[in-house]
């Protein structure tokens, strides 16, 4: 998922496309309020595994943006 730079990609069917952002963002959330409390707590490592996770989910809500919804 993260390449060399750090950055997230997706491939073909790791992004599911519902023209909706609600779980997406409810999950962005989460995981950045999760990285919050571990860096105050002082675990850096595992708080940038959550912004990580916070990210992935933020580019997931993205791509749905760029990408119409498939009709079933």
């Amino acid at each position: 998922m993260l390449g060399v730079s750090g950055a997230v990609h997706f491939h073909p069917g790791e992004v599911e496309n519902d023209d909706c952002l609600t779980e997406e963002i409810f999950d962005a959330r989460q995981y950045a309020a999760a990285a919050d409390s571990l860096l105050k707590a002082g675990d850096r490592k595992e708080a940038a595994e959550q912004m990580r996770r916070s990210i992935k989910r933020s580019k997931a809500a993205l791509a749905d943006i760029e990408m119409p919804a498939q009709d079933a």
